[in-house]
């Protein structure tokens, strides 16, 4: 959800180059058109247990979730504009 508001304010702060912004986004599968002047990369972080656990999603009582994060860095060039965000990851994980 914070990477669509990433979009969202790019579109914003960027107004003449919407087009690039469209191209942000399908780049980022959340939609927009191609016109081949945009490009985007994605770096992963390393994940990292943060500590929390939850009860296992999967029901079973003996079981505990827990948590890992990550940080990417995405960078977006469009002509002579560029931009570099850092969306966070969080996925849950079964404890065995």
């Amino acid at each position: 959800m914070r990477f669509h508001v990433w979009i969202l304010t790019l579109s914003m702060l960027f107004g003449s180059a919407g087009i690039c912004v469209s191209e942000f986004s399908e780049a980022n599968n959340t939609g927009g058109t191609d016109s081949g002047r945009s490009s985007v990369y994605t770096e992963y972080g390393a994940w990292k247990y943060t500590g929390q656990t939850r009860a296992c999603r999967h029901g079973d009582p003996s079981r505990r979730d827990q948590e890992k994060k990550r940080k990417n860095t995405v960078y977006w060039q469009c002509g002579y504009i560029s931009f570099r965000v850092h969306p966070t990851e969080t996925e849950w994980e079964c404890m065995y």
